[in-house]
């Protein structure tokens, strides 16, 4: 990570941050969740992080975990893409092809953000849902291998992974608590693998009691700032002290990951 020291003025939130030295590189790689500009999380992280930062959001409406991994297809969202990067103009479109992991960890990030599992429900409701127990299995190892492929192309990034908030329905289907404990199950699995295996350790952020149900009729997403801000809060915070950890790591010599 880039030597710094972080000031966090609490009186004034995660836009108190303020930077002495070199500014932190963050990404933030998001779903349709983090794709409107006016409350989706990814666009308010942006926000919060952008002062004296360097901050690359990108979101993909209808994105998995897999469309941002370079030996997959190339997938071209038609439903809302959103891409903002410190010193460069906003770009907002209906279709437009989801970017690959190698583009978007350049400059090397000091912490990755990853808002993804909204879209992986479908292994787990839904009419091309099999079982639970099958449907764990697919997002655990989903997690796995995009945590893997980050750690090849960022190996000293932290990571936090923002995991799925309060949702009703995906694709028409209801949500049961089953299905919500078991997306959660796979994640923390998937992440534990990436611990074990790679001695990559990513953080996972429970957004589940952050937000109430989503306003839209699709029991899907969110369509106001008072829904979202407490979970662009909490994320933020979160986010906050695993970059001082970092600091303190690298003040002291060390790094862990």
């Amino acid at each position: 990570m880039n030597k710094l020291i972080l000031s966090f003025i609490f009186c004034c939130g995660f836009l108190g941050l303020s930077v002495f030295g070199n500014a932190a590189n963050v990404l933030i790689i998001g779903d349709s969740l983090s794709a409107v500009e006016k409350y989706g999380l990814g666009s308010q992280l942006y926000e919060k992080f952008q002062k004296g930062n360097n901050v690359n959001m990108v979101a993909s409406c209808g994105s998995s975990p897999w469309w941002y991994q370079s030996k997959k297809r190339v997938v071209k969202t038609t439903c809302g893409y959103l891409k903002k990067r410190t010193g460069s103009k906003t770009i907002s479109a209906t279709t437009h092809e989801t970017p690959k992991l190698p583009e978007l960890v350049k400059p090397k990030p000091d912490l990755a953000v990853i808002q993804q599992g909204t879209n992986l429900y479908g292994f787990l409701v839904g009419k091309y849902a099999k079982s639970l127990s099958a449907g764990k299995k697919s997002i655990r190892s989903s997690v796995y291998s995009f945590i893997s492929e980050l750690k090849d192309n960022a190996p000293n990034s932290a990571c936090l992974w923002v995991a799925p908030p309060e949702i009703t329905k995906y694709g028409g289907a209801v949500v049961s608590k089953a299905a919500k404990n078991a997306m959660y199950e796979a994640i923390k699995e998937g992440i534990a693998d990436a611990k074990a295996r790679l001695k990559y350790n990513c953080t996972i952020h429970d957004s589940r009691a952050d937000t109430g149900p989503p306003g839209s009729r699709d029991g899907t997403h969110f369509n106001s700032t008072g829904q979202t801000k407490k979970w662009v809060d909490k994320v933020s915070s979160k986010a906050k002290v695993i970059l001082a950890n970092l600091n303190k790591h690298e003040g002291s010599g060390t790094k862990s990951h």
